[in-house]
């Protein structure tokens, strides 16, 4: 649901697109980031995930988050 994250834009103040949210359910977490205009990554630690859609990125683990920053 898109409700709790526009809650908490609301709260903090912040703009959607100076947010990533990182979630670890596609439907919970990365789903709802996104109908509220958050970029959002989804973290499969098992590998268990196909890409279900693709313009959301699936990632590993939170090092891997890490190291495309510094690059």
């Amino acid at each position: 649901q898109p409700g709790a994250f526009h809650y908490i834009l609301n709260d903090c103040r912040l703009p959607a697109n100076d947010v990533l949210h990182i979630g670890d359910s596609l439907e919970d977490d990365c789903l709802g980031a996104r109908k509220a205009g958050i970029d959002t990554l989804l973290l499969d630690r098992d590998k268990l995930q196909p890409n279900p859609i693709p313009d959301i990125p699936i990632i590993h683990s939170l090092k891997e988050l890490l190291t495309g920053l510094s690059s």
